[in-house]
C-alpha cells in the first residue's frame, strides 16, 4: 500500500513509520529521510493522515503536512535548496492512486504562510505556487486552495483517473495562469516573485496537453 521504505531521494533514502488509525483504512504516516550513514533524521519530511479509500478511490487521500529543514544529529538539511523537493513529490504521488487527493497544509509553517499570503494577495493561481508545484509534481494536477475557508490553509490536488479528465484540468489550470499574466502585464514585479510564482507551471500544463491529445 504504501510502498516509500528505502526509496532513494538524492543521497538520502526515505524511512517510513505507519500507525492505523481507528477508522478502517486510515493511517497516520511519517516520511523521514535516512543519511548514507543509515541515520534517520530527527523529524519527519512530510507527515499527515493517509486514507486507503474505496475501489472507486473516493475517500482516497493524504492529508499531509511538509517540513522543508530536516535536521539530523550534526547537520540540518534544506530540501528547498538542495533540490529535492520535486523529487519527495514524484515519490509521494507513487502512493496515490488516480482519483485520489493530496492537501498540503501551511499555516504552520512561518517561511510557506508568508509566501502563500502574499501570492494570494497579488492573485496567483494555486497552481504556480511553491505549494501548488509540489502537489502538481504527485500528479495532482486539479489544483485548488480554499485560503481561509472555513480555517483551511492548504492547497489541494486531485489526481486525473484518464486521460481525458487530464487534459480538461490541464486546459483549466493554463486559463487560470493565463488570466493571471494578462491582469499582471504591465504592473512592477516584487523582487521575491520567483520565490512565490513558478514561472515553470505553464510550460508543464502544455506538456501534459501534448502528451495526451493525439
Amino acid at each position: 500500500m504504501i510502498n516509500l521504505e528505502d526509496k532513494k531521494l538524492g543521497i538520502y533514502t526515505l524511512a517510513i513509520s505507519t500507525k492505523a488509525k481507528h477508522i478502517h483504512g486510515h493511517f497516520d504516516l511519517l516520511v523521514y529521510l535516512k543519511n548514507k550513514q543509515g541515520t534517520k533524521s530527527k523529524g519527519p519530511c512530510i507527515s499527515g493522515l493517509y486514507s486507503k479509500g474505496r475501489k472507486d478511490a473516493s475517500y482516497h487521500f493524504f492529508d499531509a503536512w511538509f517540513f522543508p529543514l530536516i535536521h539530523f544529529e550534526d547537520s540540518t538539511v534544506n530540501l528547498i535548496d538542495k533540490k529535492l523537493t520535486d523529487g519527495l513529490f514524484e515519490l509521494i504521488g507513487t502512493i496515490i492512486k488516480p482519483g485520489g487527493q493530496l492537501y498540503l497544509s501551511y499555516i504552520s509553517d512561518v517561511l510557506f504562510s508568508r509566501r502563500m499570503d502574499k501570492a494570494f494577495r497579488i492573485g496567483i493561481p494555486p497552481v504556480a505556487t511553491v505549494l501548488g508545484r509540489l502537489v502538481f509534481m504527485s500528479g495532482c494536477i486539479h489544483i485548488k486552495s480554499f485560503y481561509g475557508a472555513e480555517g483551511r490553509f492548504r492547497i489541494e490536488g486531485e489526481k486525473p483517473k484518464d486521460t481525458e479528465t487530464a487534459v480538461k484540468w490541464a486546459n483549466k489550470m493554463l486559463n487560470e495562469i493565463n488570466a493571471y499574466l494578462d491582469l499582471k502585464e504591465g504592473k512592477e514585479s516584487s523582487g521575491d516573485m520567483d520565490m512565490i510564482y513558478d514561472g515553470k507551471m505553464k510550460e508543464r500544463l502544455l506538456r501534459i496537453i501534448a502528451q495526451n491529445v493525439t
